[in-house]
């Protein structure tokens, strides 16, 4: 059977395109779905104590760059390493 998501992957990519992504990734969200409320948390490869995965935290678009560069600046979030799940709230 084919695999009809296939065109929508990528290559695996390293750590600096990931980082690169990453910050894009709120004005790609606000240029699709305009100002809203993402629903977020941290997963299991993040570093947070486990107490703190999983617990969902509604972000909005216009602060969504910040809260991605707080993640990553307290190495919560390490691009290549580590995921970060978000959904539309």
């Amino acid at each position: 059977m084919p695999n009809a998501a296939a065109k929508y992957s990528s290559e695996y990519l390293t750590a600096d395109q990931m980082a690169s992504a990453l910050k894009q990734l709120p004005a790609v969200l606000l240029g699709i779905f305009g100002e809203c409320w993402f629903t977020t948390y941290y997963g299991w490869a993040t570093n947070i104590h486990e107490d703190l995965q999983y617990k969902t935290m509604r972000v909005r678009t216009d602060r969504m760059q910040r809260f991605i560069e707080d993640s990553v600046e307290q190495r919560i979030v390490v691009p290549g390493e580590i995921r970060l799940i978000l959904g539309v709230a």
